[in-house]
């Protein structure tokens, strides 16, 4: 009897119960004295209380969280061939559990019995255990911590087996390769792309006719020896599986398993008549005339085709007794005999439960028998014991001389196999070998490994995969994985990239899935997945001398090497339900992401210092016991080090047998006792028992007080010859020096990871390092850094040069940063250029500046000590001593820089002492310092720079130590390198190409009445203000820039590449978004500025507009003859000409009496009007006669001259009353005589919304408007300036600099610059200048705009198209591209500023079609028309004095190609309305480049952040695409290709790698127009449409006014991608309310197509899509030959409603009057 024991037991006599008490904490582990304790020959039951709830283990079966759910929950046991399933009793049996005390201790508890038994938890908490045999025989294990637990039970049952190193390394395998030639095939393109691969199995089908111990010799696995040779030549091992049945079908004499195992009786028997005959019954097996069956019994015809394959394609197989000395002799045998023909060199055994294809045997079993059903059955799957196993009365071996019977055997049976097959292995080897089990039974883990069982490719089959391996590592078995990428079903794309990250930290690392299913090795997902694929199983591979060292200690002492977090924090309770994250050991905690679409996931972090492993950068110490949401983009899975641990690494390689070869590294993580520890086993790896033979190397590795030293515990020449060749010391403070062995060596300390890298390069046997100096030196400070992004500041800044009169040697164009941007107004001349302290060197380059900052020129230096912030830093700059460029420099800069996000960061310059104007722009702010950043910031001293990195590829996007950093009153610049030229962006202002010619290229931002031909003689600024760009990095990410400043500004793009601003008023205020990918950029910069509005679905129909229908005469004979040619038109406008006088809210009652009663009958026939407001307001009025003056003047509401009081007055459209207006006269004339005098609502006044809103509610009482279009609103003004074209001569109207405007003034075209208006709409605050507000004017005017519709239209969406735009006008107004001309470069530019805007965040934008200015041709406006159809907002619009083009205009058969081409748009407005709700939701994009598509098919989803330069799903990898600006995509799926050149009928077009097909016939283009330029054919009739695979598009039948589209039936177009599959998505709602998602008020059906199914699940159902129905379903890339039959359902539908063209491959479904409120399921055959 043991003493000294760590429990008490206390028995209570009657009735009997039993207490085991820990006796130190005085905790009760056990107490029967409840329940019911019964013991009967079949029926046994005992219950227990337990201590807590803490709860794990107990299986095998799903469980769906590691901690149990205790309430009143039942599991079964009995092993049972069923793949995983919720409460289902799966392949193994382990009846052991542990428990965490409420102090923290811990205890295990082992049931030894093998029958078949149930499990109640309940919430008490109490366990009951009910058996139906055997005894009840428990073992107690009181640790007292969790991992002395499990050693202390592995102690019990047996240590776990040390696998080989090779059985560490990545593993492949399929049900279903079918033939060696596929194999090969799997093998090359493993080794093509580089990928580690270290096993390679042979399952079933290498086998003939699924017959153990043969392979298919003279079939499809001819020469499969020679191959298995080759293999192992290459570094590649090669494992078998056996499955245990044999069949006794063959010819006797031909098959020797059975033959022999016959003559040997190594077969479960059973009873018979009084005869003993062995139990057969049927597995997979097939009989050797097969073929013939087949031929004559068709299966696959057959409604259950499974059952009539077992009947009549397996063959009667018999099951060996593995506990008869005999059979384990026979088995040993075979195998040995086998391995002479095939070298195999590990073996895996399935199917061993053992399962059965037919209930207990071929001929049933006795279910009178006690045996098959006994008094009590046990909560376990089947109907009765024997279902998919054997009979229960089989006669099976207990020990070498007792027979029982598989009624206790049965769970046993793995358990059996186990030993003899490892033993075989190893025989036959002469090597450790491997074998890996299905079944198990504790003390199964000490010869072999498991697997998860056929699970399937679903997400939450990831995260029941960790539970498991949790769970088996509890029962002893740390060498376990799941199957990666999932067994059943065809996985996904993102589903097995998330799983092959999560797979790469499997002890047990194998790809396999089941026959039939799409393949899943990596390179079949194409080689941005392999190589996605090679880089995670390289960071296995670095870390495998860790893992096979934690086996080691398994093996030895019987730690867990899959490790929950809680076994290490026990005294953490968060850490007790903690399943989502895993540790190895104790030092590598692993946080994969395991759901759909998400890039990022919540990590729990203990209290403890931890290290971002691919970084060594630590986490913050705020995220200390807390669980921090952190970044994982779709090539990422988050891992982290702990401190106080050392990881040994290695070089890795494509296989083991290499890798081993190559140097070590070590990862010294220190605590915050600048302490860490680890070791290194070592040996040959495949040698048996090299531990208990003391043929290893083991070392001991400490660091400490700045040394790290190691201690070789034992020393074995198994290393010779090896090295280690890196280390790398995580979490310092600083270094001095670094010794090895005494000697100097060569270092480096990073000052912003803190991470110290160095290389002794010596022998690993000698590695014993003992400096005589610090190896490194750490500070005082213990505890965590606070940021992972500490600034770099110099303490021994470089001195600046002086400047000279020359350059020492000529500065290449490229590197030269203006310093004289004023020369084209400032007389330039050398001396000017030296006295600015800069250098001078002609060049006879153009646009190259001859007058350039001196390299480090700098302008300002920090001063103090960094400020640590609650939302990041602040430092203090002070100005260098350098000449002033424009005077009033100012001294003393702030700086402030804030962490607001993981993807977002702001930098913020502003004078230190004195308030300057700042946007009053509604931003969203933090008040803490995010963490987990996708970037860090580095500053350098003297002269000031900084630059901004993003972490996980080390790129620069911004770094400011180039140019003169400037900060004065009226002159604020900054340069920044760029990382490429990859520049878009930038606005508003007409750009040549969608990519920024980088050559030199100034452009001017401040709003301004300017034409766009303007841009086409200079640059020129526009009518909006976007100081915003994206930038696509080398690595394929991208990053966006925004400046938030309203004053007037250039940016400079150079080719170097770098950017350089200059503004002249505020501060620099600079916004950063890292995306990754360009979509995720303008998601975020649309998060930070307002989301887009979500136009009425009116708004997305056909609009006519036009300056000078001059009566309401003709616009009714417009819309007449629209309506007689059927042509779509939901919107007609009404421009100045309806108004008297052009003055704003009136009507002209003689050109256009009866405009009321106009649109009401508009409205009566589907469509909508929309009426022009322009801002300024004619004072010229008798005053009680025009209440938009009186009510304003009233309400002091104008802008004011510079004294604050005076209205100031300008000129625009409004007529003075009686003048008679001569089109004739020059315009100059017509201006001064006749526009009254104008004045301008300060629309930021306290009071001036209240004035507009009335005025428009008012107004819309007379004539029923639908939605606005304000114009004019820069502010424009007829005049430059005041009344009589001067401004007052001062600093406002003079600027000391003027940017590049396209102007000779600042007030050209506006107002005085000096006039004053509100900055906040708040009584009784400061005015500010219009210098300030000019750009803003248009922004404060859209607001209040839109509010003032909806409050008009009660209830009702409307919208505001807007001419004047700034950051966060979209979120209420869309866009148009203004004045344009009708010329063919006006209508090809039109997709760049689409382009744009759409970064802008307005996806609600187009330009006028067919142009504004001059007359259009035919030809012209026919291929305007076919884009414009295109454009989300569509507007043909032309202006006053120019020729009619709305489409009848040109005659019949104009018109009717006209409604062509709407009838498209008209079919695709679902698509279209869908893509706005998910701009409006999420920030995406409508028109997109085809650079933010990348060739990878998929519906958008958000991307975070990325960790490595690799290509990742969503970001554009085909730099093909990157300039693209003739072509557009609809959201992902669609691409248009316009004819954009006069008398072309062809159209070069780019088809990234996808398939594409063609809009209008469905077919396919053809494979070898992947990632090429193709001309295709475009008649005048007909636009390039096609659509791309791997989406579907929902669609609707046309009508001539969406309200009467809307009622009619839906489509959808299915176009499926290389897998065959395709998603897609319908929104829905009433396209007229506010805010209908943010009410639920609407409907979303989620689409997806895969194989022979279409289907949708609808996400939100709603009766607003009542009474609407899906009628026509067109899928496109249909793979198969033929189709017999489609389904609705089950329903066959009829011959008339469907067919299929076999050679365009296009399934066509009509007439199915599906009804919207209903899931859609239509599969095909």
């Amino acid at each position: 009897m043991a003493t000294n024991t760590m429990y008490d037991v206390e028995f209570i006599e009657n009735p009997f119960s039993l207490k085991i008490t820990r006796k130190d904490t005085g905790a009760v582990l056990w107490d029967t004295s409840v329940g019911g304790f019964v013991f009967a020959d079949q029926y046994l039951q005992i219950s227990t209380r337990l201590p807590t709830s803490n709860f794990y283990g107990l299986g095998e079966h799903e469980h769906a969280s590691f901690r149990h759910d205790m309430n009143y929950q039942t599991w079964g046991a009995f092993s049972r061939d069923q793949p995983p399933s919720y409460k289902a009793n799966l392949y193994g049996v382990h009846p052991f559990y542990t428990c965490l005390e409420a102090d923290t201790k811990s205890h295990g508890v082992l049931l030894l019995n093998s029958n078949a038994m149930d499990f109640t938890v309940q919430p008490t908490p109490a366990l009951t255990y009910r058996t139906i045999g055997g005894v009840l025989d428990f073992y107690m294990f009181l640790g007292p911590s969790p991992e002395n637990v499990v050693q202390q039970y592995t102690e019990a049952i047996g240590r776990p087996y040390m696998p080989p190193y090779w059985a560490l390394g990545f593993q492949l395998c399929r049900y279903g390769y079918n033939s060696l030639a596929r194999v090969k095939e799997v093998v090359a393109g493993m080794r093509e792309h580089d990928i580690p691969h270290d096993v390679q199995y042979g399952d079933i089908d290498y086998m003939e006719r699924q017959l153990d111990f043969t392979y298919d010799k003279d079939g499809v696995y001819e020469g499969l020896p020679d191959f298995v040779r080759q293999l192992q030549a290459e570094g590649t091992h090669y494992i078998i599986i056996l499955d245990p049945a044999i069949s006794k079908a063959e010819v006797p004499g031909t098959y020797p398993p059975y033959d022999i195992g016959t003559e040997e009786k190594v077969f479960i028997m059973v009873d018979k008549n009084g005869e003993e005959e062995e139990l057969v019954g049927k597995v997979w097996p097939d009989p050797p005339n097969i073929e013939d069956i087949m031929k004559e019994i068709d299966c696959s015809k057959e409604e259950n085709s499974w059952d009539c394959g077992v009947e009549h394609y397996r063959a009667p197989v018999v099951f060996p007794d593995f506990q008869n000395p005999k059979t384990q002799e026979w088995w040993i045998n075979l195998t040995v005999d086998f391995h002479d023909e095939i070298p195999f060199d590990g073996i895996w055994i399935d199917m061993n439960e053992p399962a059965s294809f037919v209930k207990g045997s071929l001929e049933g079993c006795d279910y009178n028998n006690k045996l098959e059903s006994p008094p009590y059955k046990p909560k376990i799957w089947g109907d009765v014991l024997a279902d998919k196993t054997i009979c229960m009365v089989g006669k099976t071996h207990r020990t070498a001389t007792e027979v029982t019977t598989q009624y206790n055997m049965h769970s046993l049976f793995g358990w059996s196999q186990t030993e003899p097959t490892l033993i075989a292995a190893r025989k036959v080897t002469g090597e450790r070998s491997m074998v890996v089990t299905r079944s198990t039974f504790p003390s199964t883990g000490k010869d072999s490994g498991h697997w998860l069982g056929d699970n399937a490719s679903v997400w939450p089959h990831m995260h029941k995969s960790i539970i498991g391996m949790l769970e088996f590592n509890l029962f002893g078995f740390p060498y376990i994985g799941a199957d990666i990428c999932g067994f059943f079903e065809n996985t996904t794309e993102p589903l097995c990239r998330r799983w092959t990250q999560l797979g790469a930290f499997y002890p047990y690392c194998r790809n396999h899935n089941g026959i039939n299913y799409r393949p899943q090795d990596p390179p079949a997902f194409g080689a941005k997945f392999a190589e996605e694929t090679r880089y995670i199983l390289h960071v296995r591979y670095t870390l495998l001398p860790y893992l096979y060292t934690l086996f080691h200690y398994a093996h030895a002492e019987g730690n867990t090497v899959v490790r929950p977090v809680m076994h290490e924090f026990i005294e953490d309770s968060v850490t007790y339900d903690v399943d989502k994250q895993f540790l190895w050991g104790a030092a590598l905690m692993i946080s994969p992401v395991m759901e759909e679409d998400m890039e990022e996931v919540d990590i729990y972090f203990p209290d403890c210092r931890w290290y971002d492993y691919y970084t060594g950068v630590e986490r913050s110490q705020s995220d200390r016991g807390k669980k921090v949401k952190v970044n994982a983009p779709n090539d990422y899975i988050p891992l982290h080090v702990r401190g106080g641990y050392i990881i040994p690494t290695q070089k890795p390689a494509n296989s083991t047998v290499f890798s081993r070869l190559l140097p070590f590294g070590l990862i010294v993580a220190l605590d915050d006792n600048h302490e860490a520890s680890g070791s290194l086993f070592w040996d040959d790896g495949d040698s048996v028992d090299t531990f208990e033979n003391g043929l290893y190397y083991l070392a001991k590795y400490t660091a400490t007080e700045g040394r790290l030293e190691s201690e070789i515990q034992s020393n074995n020449d198994v290393v010779n010859e090896l090295i280690m060749d890196t280390v790398l010391v995580y979490g310092l403070d600083s270094v001095t020096d670094v010794t090895y062995n005494g000697q100097l060596e060569s270092w480096n300390f990073n000052d912003m990871t803190k991470i110290l890298k160095f290389g002794p390069s010596g022998p690993l046997v000698s590695y014993t390092p003992t400096p005589t100096r610090e190896i490194y030196k750490p500070s005082s400070k213990a505890s965590c850094i606070d940021s992972p992004a500490e600034p770099v500041v110099s303490t021994q800044p470089p001195p600046v040069p002086a400047p000279t009169t020359r350059p020492p040697q000529r500065t290449a164009d490229h590197d030269r940063f203006d310093c004289f941007p004023d020369g084209k107004y400032n007389e330039f001349s050398e001396q000017k250029c030296l006295d600015r302290g800069c250098l001078y060197e002609e060049s006879p380059t153009p646009s190259v500046p001859w007058c350039f900052f001196p390299p480090d020129y700098g302008s300002y230096k920090i001063v103090g000590e960094v400020q640590s912030m609650p939302w990041g830093h602040r430092i203090q700059l002070e100005k260098l001593d350098r000449p002033s460029m424009f005077g009033a420099d100012i001294s003393r800069v702030t700086l402030d820089v804030e962490f607001q996000t993981q993807s977002r960061i702001r930098f913020k310059f502003y004078d230190s002492d004195n308030a300057r104007f700042e946007v009053p722009f509604p931003m969203p702010t933090t008040d803490t310092m995010a963490t987990d950043t996708l970037y860090d910031i580095t500053f350098n001293n003297d002269p000031f720079w900084m630059k901004v990195i993003r972490k996980s590829s080390g790129v620069v996007l911004w770094d400011t130590s180039v140019g003169g950093f400037n900060f004065a009153d009226q002159f604020l610049q900054i340069s920044s390198l760029l990382p490429t030229s990859n520049i878009y962006g930038l606005g508003e202002t007409v750009h040549f190409s969608f990519r920024h010619d980088m050559n030199w290229r100034t452009w001017p931002i401040f709003t301004k009445d300017e034409f766009p031909g303007t841009a086409y003689r200079t640059e020129a600024n526009l009518y909006g203000h976007h100081p915003f760009y994206t930038c696509m990095e080398e690595e394929y990410m991208s990053h966006g820039v925004f400046l938030l400043n309203a004053n007037a500004m250039d940016v400079t793009l150079q080719p170097t590449p770098a950017i350089t601003y200059r503004t002249i008023g505020g501060v620099l205020d600079f916004f950063m978004f890292l995306g990754p990918s360009p979509e995720n950029v303008v998601q975020q910069y649309t998060e930070f500025i307002g989301r887009p509005f979500l136009p009425p679905y009116w708004a997305l129909g056909f609009q006519l507009c036009r300056w000078g229908y001059n009566n309401l005469t003709n616009v009714m004979k417009v819309v007449d003859s629209m309506e007689e040619y059927d042509i779509p038109q939901d919107i007609q406008y009404g421009d100045i000409d309806y108004m008297e006088r052009q003055m704003i809210f009136t009507i002209d009652q003689e050109t256009y009496a009866g405009l009321p009663e106009f649109v009401r009958d508009l409205k009566t026939r589907g469509k909508h009007y929309v009426i022009i407001l322009d801002p300024a307001v004619t004072m010229n009025e008798t005053r009680g006669e025009y209440p938009p003056y009186d009510d304003g003047h009233e309400k002091d509401i104008f802008i004011k001259e510079a004294d604050g009081v005076t209205e100031f007055q300008g000129r625009v459209w409004p007529y003075y009353k009686n003048v008679t207006v001569n089109d004739s006269v020059p315009w100059e004339y017509k201006v001064e005589n006749y526009n009254a005098h104008a004045v301008f609502p300060d629309f930021r006044h306290p009071k001036a919304e209240e004035w507009w809103t009335d005025l428009i509610v008012d107004f819309h009482n007379t004539l029923e408007f639908d939605g606005i279009w304000i114009d004019m609103n820069e502010p424009a003004n007829f005049v430059h300036g005041s009344l009589d074209g001067t401004c007052p001569d001062n600093n406002f109207n003079k600027p000391p600099y003027f940017p590049n405007l396209v102007a000779p003034f600042i007030y050209n075209k506006t107002l005085c610059m000096e006039t004053k208006q509100y900055r906040d709409p708040v009584e009784g605050s400061s005015l500010t200048e219009h210098y300030n507000m000019h750009s803003l004017y248009g922004w404060s005017q859209n607001d209040p705009t839109l509010r003032a519709a909806r409050k008009a239209l009660p209830g009702k969406r409307s919208f505001v198209i807007s001419r004047s735009t700034f950051p966060g006008s979209g979120k209420t107004a869309g866009h148009w591209l203004g004045d344009n001309d009708s010329q063919w470069n006006h209508m090809a530019d039109s997709v760049i500023g689409m382009l744009e805007f759409g970064l802008f965040g307005f996806p609600y934008i187009g330009s006028d079609i067919c142009g504004f200015f001059q007359n259009v041709k035919e030809d012209l406006c026919n291929r305007w028309m076919q884009i414009g159809a295109f454009y989300p907002f569509c507007r043909n619009h032309n202006a006053y004095g120019w020729e009619d083009q709305h489409p009848p205009k040109f005659g019949k058969t104009f018109a009717e190609n006209s409604r062509k081409y709407l009838h498209i748009r008209y079919r695709l407005l679902p698509f279209l309305y869908t893509l706005f709700h998910e701009a409006n939701t999420y920030g995406s994009t409508v028109v997109r480049p085809l650079m933010h598509e990348n060739k990878v098919n998929g519906p958008f989803q958000p991307i975070m952040v990325s960790r490595k330069s690799y290509a990742y799903k969503y970001l554009s990898t085909d730099t093909a695409t990157f300039a693209i600006k003739t072509q557009f995509l609809w959201g992902p799926a669609l691409l248009i290709s316009p004819v954009l050149v006069k008398d072309a009928v062809q159209v070069d077009a780019y088809f990234p790698d996808a398939r594409w097909f063609d809009y209008y016939t469905g077919e396919e283009m053809e494979a070898s127009s992947r990632g090429k330029t193709v001309r295709l054919d475009a008649p005048y009739d007909y636009i390039p449409l096609h659509v791309r695979g791997g989406y579907i598009l929902p669609t609707q039948q046309p009508a001539n006014s969406t309200v009467y589209s809307r009622v009619l039936p839906f489509g959808l177009i299915a176009a499926l991608d290389d897998d065959g599959m395709a998603t897609g998505s319908l929104f829905w709602d009433d396209g007229d309310s506010i805010d209908t998602y943010e009410s639920g008020d609407y409907f979303l059906a989620n689409f997806n197509c895969k194989e022979n199914e279409l289907g949708s699940v609808i996400r939100q159902n709603h009766d607003v899509i009542d009474g609407l129905y899906m009628d026509d379903i067109t899928i496109y890339g249909i793979r198969q030959t033929t189709i017999t039959s489609v389904y609705s359902y089950t329903d066959k539908l009829e011959d008339t409603q469907w067919n299929f063209n076999s050679d365009t491959k296009v399934l066509e479904l009509n007439n199915l009057h599906h009804n919207m409120r209903q899931q859609i399921r239509i599969t095909w055959e």
